[in-house]
This record gives C-alpha cells, structure tokens and sequence, in this order.
C-alpha cells in the first residue's frame, strides 16, 4: 500500500458518519428523491462496527475484503443503499488498489452527479489527500506500465476542489496548495493570483494572516529587484507589481493594522530607495493620518519633513533656486510640527539646524530672483525682492548679500542723482 495512504485515508461512511453526528439517534441515507432514510437506532452499534471492519480493510489495501465488506454493509443494511453510494465505493476501491487517477475522477463522477449527496464532504477529502501525495511526489502511471511525476495531475486536482468547493474550509485549503505549489515552482504571477483568490472568496478564512504574509514576502521581493515576466519572454524589474501588491496588503489588511502598516511602510521605504520623494512624502502622509501619535506618528512626521527636504535638495545644488519653494515650505512646516510635538526628539535629530538650513534656501531662493531682475536691468523688481529677503529672513546669508546690492543700488542711484542736476 502507498505511504500516503495511511496517512490520508478516511473511509466515506466514517466522514458522512462524522458530518450528521454519530451521537444522534439515527444514520442517514439519500434515495433518489434526497429524502434521507434512517438506520434504526437498535442497528447503530453492529452498523458502526461493519462501518470499523470496513475502514480497517481499506486502510491496509485489502481490496477483495474490502470489496466484499462493502456489499456486506449494503446487504445488512439496505437503507444506506443509494446511486451515490455505489458511485462512491467503486472509488474508493480504486483508492484502494493505488489507482490514484480513476480514484480521483471517479470522484470526481459522484460529485457532478450528486452534488447534495451527505458523500460530497468525503469525496473532497479524498480528492484532496489524491492531490496532495501527488504534490508531495507521488509517481502516476500512464499507459499502464510508466511511472511519471504526478505533480501537473495533483495540482489540475487541488485547481478542481478550490473552484468546487467554494467558501469553505477545504475550498480554501486547497486554493492556499495551489498557490504556494506555483510560488515553490517560480510561477510567482499565478501564485498571486491564487492568493488574491483565496483572499477575495474566503475574507474571514484561517488562512487569511499567512497569505497576506505571503504576498508581503513576494512583494519584498519585487521591490528588492526580483524580475517579471512580461508576454512570456521579456523580464523587467517587477517594482511597480511589488509596489501594487503591498497596497492591496494595506487596503485589505487596513493601515491601521500592523500587517497593512508594514505594507504602507515599505512602499513609502521604496520610494525614498529610489529617491521618489514626493511619492513617499504622501506614503508617509497617508500613515501618518491614521497613526497620529506614539512612534509610528513621529517618525512619519520626521519622514514627512525629510523627504520634502531631500526632493529639493535632489536637484543639483546651482539650479534649486529655479524650482518651485513648495517642498521647501513643506518640509519647515513639518519640521515645525515635530519639534512642538516632540521637543526632545526634536534637539536629538538636530531639528533646529535642519530649520536654519531651510530658511537659508527660502531665503537665496528669493534672493536669486532679485538677481535676476538685476542682471536684466530691472532695479527696482530687484530691490523689491532684496528687502522681502531682508524682511523675511533677516539674519540669513542670503539677506546679507541683499543689503550690499541695495546699497549699492542707492549709491548708484544718487549719484546719478547728482549727475542730472550738474
């Protein structure tokens, strides 16, 4: 007998015995019309003691004794008899025999044909216990005498119960198998797919918590550099799919939650590795509305500020006054933020010099405009920008130089001044 046998093996009866309870006075059986018929509670200990033989015989592979314990059963018991029974013994004789393939779509047979029957549970199971020795290595026959790799068989299996069962918990078990077999395999987009649905058709499934763990491993991946597949050939950095992963994570997950906040953080974290800092100034943004206060809000706040601060800082040092103040203001007020909320914090990070800076750039950003309208011969725009500096960030730099070309401009203008009048 295969070794997956023992350990997968269930008789049918038992399962249908376990599904209506054995503690209740009658067992069950559908006639044609699904009206069930019961043994009579005076039969119930010598039909479970047939129903233990019988199992015990399909466990160690006797099929012959197997085979005639069966019709026994039904003999002695003709109000079990039913077509879904005889559909259901003749594939479990095949299970017995090791004839995996016929066992399984013979099943398969009883659950087209019989989809209320009280054996619908159990053939299931056995489905599933076919799949999973096929999975785990289990060689098929093909032809009779080859023996080859049953994984594409097992899997086709595990595929057919995952749509069949629908929301329950082997459906669920079964589309988790098939997911985590493609994601072994390398199969990482079918993977995914298969845990968005288990995640989209069974929400409140056990499985719940270890498939969006999954997902967030794949998507680490993504964002790390692991390459996907494009039109079958082409193989391009999967970032944007690492990145579309992680926010389904938080939306499905919630970003109030631990697991949708580690799926927020790490895109927001991405963002900065690629220096897309606007992009994760709005990642941080988006924490930051629902963790307002301990740890979590204070560095979003702090990331917040410095990736405002870094994006304007990006461009080369000679061209920052040319681009938009905007980041600039943001990251000052974020800035401004921490250190009222988080004054401690605040001395530790060198919040107070990171402000200095900021007013600086303000401050030659409005003092380069001032030089431009100088250079064109455009004076007094230029004096009006040099005393907004001077106004505005009086004791910067930049407000010194302002001071010189004023004065310099004054001079200039009463000597021309003195010019007219002689």
């Amino acid at each position: 007998m295969l070794k997956y046998q023992m350990r997968f093996m269930a008789l049918a009866i038992a399962a249908v015995l376990s599904a209506l309870s054995t503690v209740s006075a009658d067992t069950w059986r559908l006639e044609k019309g699904l009206d069930w018929k019961a043994v009579s509670a005076q039969g119930q200990d010598k039909f479970l003691l047939a129903v233990a033989e019988t199992k015990k015989l399909v466990n160690t592979g006797q099929t012959k004794a197997a085979r005639k314990a069966f019709d026994k059963l039904k003999k002695d018991f003709p109000e079990i008899a039913g077509p879904d029974l005889d559909a259901f013994i003749k594939a479990e004789l095949l299970f017995c025999k090791g004839n995996f393939i016929k066992a399984a779509d013979t099943y398969d047979k009883l659950l087209t044909e019989y989809p209320q029957s009280e054996l619908r549970q159990a053939a299931l199971d056995r489905q599933f216990a076919i799949a999973t020795a096929f999975l785990g290595g289990q060689k098929k026959t093909v032809l009779g005498v080859f023996k080859v790799n049953g994984f594409a068989e097992g899997l086709k299996i595990m595929k057919r119960i995952s749509e069949r069962a629908g929301n329950t918990s082997i459906g669920a078990e079964a589309t988790v198998v098939v997911a985590q077999k493609y994601e072994e395999r390398g199969h990482i987009t079918k993977a995914i797919r298969a845990y968005d649905k288990l995640l989209t058709e069974h929400p409140d499934s056990d499985f719940r918590d270890q498939v969006l763990d999954r997902q967030y491993v794949i998507a680490t991946a993504y964002l790390r550099g692991m390459r996907k597949r494009v039109l079958h050939v082409v193989k391009i950095k999967g970032y944007a799919e690492g990145v579309r992963i992680m926010e389904k994570i938080t939306d499905r997950a919630g970003i109030d939650t631990p697991t949708g906040l580690k799926a927020a953080t790490a895109v927001a974290k991405h963002y900065e590795k690629r220096e897309m800092f606007n992009e994760a100034y709005f990642k941080w943004w988006e924490i930051s509305l629902q963790w307002q206060t301990g740890k979590t809000g204070r560095d979003a706040l702090l990331n917040m500020g410095r990736c405002k601060h870094t994006a304007y800082n990006n461009h080369p040092e000679h061209k920052r006054p040319f681009y938009d103040d905007s980041n600039l203001n943001i990251a000052k007020s974020c800035y401004k933020k921490f250190k009222l909320l988080y004054p401690k914090d605040a001395e530790e990070t060198n919040v107070d010099q990171i402000l200095i800076e900021i007013d600086e750039q303000l401050a030659y950003k409005q003092f380069s405009i001032g030089q431009y309208y100088q250079r064109t011969g455009n004076r007094q725009s230029a004096n009006l920008y040099f005393d907004m500096v001077i106004r505005d960030w009086p004791g910067s730099k930049a407000a010194e130089f302002a001071k010189e070309i004023l004065a310099g401009n004054t001079e200039s203008k009463e000597t021309k001044n003195e010019e007219n009048k002689s």
